[in-house]
Parts: C-alpha cells; sequence; structure tokens
C-alpha cells in the first residue's frame, strides 16, 4: 500500500469506483438502505438529536438514508455549507431547496446553522484505529475540531468495506472517528 497520500487517494478511488460498479447501481442503493438499519440500533447514533452529513459524488457511500430517519426520531439534518473555497465549513438545515456553492449543491445560506450531535464523515480511506483519509481539504478535521471544543460530537465514518484498510497517515490536526460504518457492519473504534 502506498505510503504517500496523493498516491493513496488515487489508489483508494479507483478501489472504491471498481467496487461501486461491480455491485451496480441497485447494489448501492441497497446498501445505503442497509447503514440505516445498522447503525441506528447503536445507542450512541440513535439517539442523534443533530445530524450532519454530506453529499455523496461518484462511489462515495450515500448518507441520505440514514439522516432520513430524522422522519421518525424528530431530529433535525444537516449539510455543508461554504461561503466560499476558503471558509470554514458549517452546517446548514437540509429541508428545504438548495443552491450552488462552491463544491456543488448546499443548503441555502438563509437555512439555519446546526452544530450536530453526529457528523457523517465521507472519506477515501480508514483504519481500525479511526484513522480516515478524505479528499485533502481538511474541511471536516476544522468543522469536527470547533464543534469537538464545546461538547462531545460523535463522528461515524461512511464507508465501503473495500475501503478499510491496515493504517491511513496521520497528520496531527486529524480528527479521529468514533465509528466506522458500511453496509456490513458498524466497528466501534477503540480508544
Amino acid at each position: 500500500m502506498p505510503r504517500d497520500k496523493f498516491e493513496l487517494r488515487r489508489e483508494m478511488r479507483a478501489r472504491r469506483k471498481a467496487w461501486v460498479e461491480h455491485i451496480g447501481a441497485a447494489g448501492a442503493s441497497q446498501a445505503a438502505i442497509g447503514l440505516q438499519d445498522l447503525a441506528l440500533n447503536l445507542p450512541e447514533i440513535g439517539a442523534t438529536r443533530i445530524w450532519g452529513g454530506y453529499n455523496a459524488g461518484g462511489s462515495e457511500l450515500d448518507p441520505l438514508p440514514l439522516t432520513a430517519t430524522t422522519r421518525w426520531t424528530g431530529a433535525v439534518s444537516g449539510r455543508p455549507w461554504f461561503a466560499d473555497r476558503s471558509s470554514a465549513m458549517l452546517f446548514r438545515q437540509f429541508d428545504g431547496p438548495q443552491e450552488p456553492g462552491p463544491f456543488g449543491l448546499q443548503p441555502g445560506a438563509t437555512s439555519p446553522v446546526l452544530e450536530p450531535d453526529t457528523v457523517l464523515v465521507p472519506l477515501v480511506a480508514v483504519d481500525l484505529r479511526g484513522n480516515r483519509l478524505g479528499q485533502g481539504g481538511g474541511h471536516y478535521d476544522r468543522a469536527l475540531a470547533l464543534l469537538r471544543e464545546h461538547r462531545r460530537v460523535i463522528a461515524v465514518g461512511i464507508a465501503w468495506e473495500c475501503q478499510l484498510i491496515e493504517e491511513v497517515p496521520v497528520e496531527p490536526w486529524d480528527q479521529p472517528l468514533d465509528f466506522i460504518a458500511t453496509p456490513e457492519r458498524i466497528i466501534r473504534v477503540a480508544k
């Protein structure tokens, strides 16, 4: 496995893409729904009142079915919002119209800002110690660090099984995950 982050990202994106092509659109959709059943059986996640999610792109595992539980639990769901490409990532309520943002569609600028209890985190690769390799912008690490200054915030890495690797290179500013959720299992990260 390459140790250089750039090379590791390239390899892991190709692995993820090949996996999703192998299972097809129907398999990917079923996997995302199965993720919901697994995660909601964990008291720490099932008790979430405010979710922070993301809009899946390409071959990322879609967290939308998991955050859709807001319909029957009374929780609120948020998605990333950016003023521009260099601004801090905020979570804004995700229940109304979306608007174009610097990284794609995002909640409207007038949607309420949220402080999630649980943040569903996209990733390119993850290890069993809860270290994740993201897209390289550091947005989730910075947002988690700010949220965690005030209170406990659960970070759940959303991954296909093929994204689990032996070791992810770690930087001092990287925020660890509390759980890793795949369609097959939920892994509680040992602290």
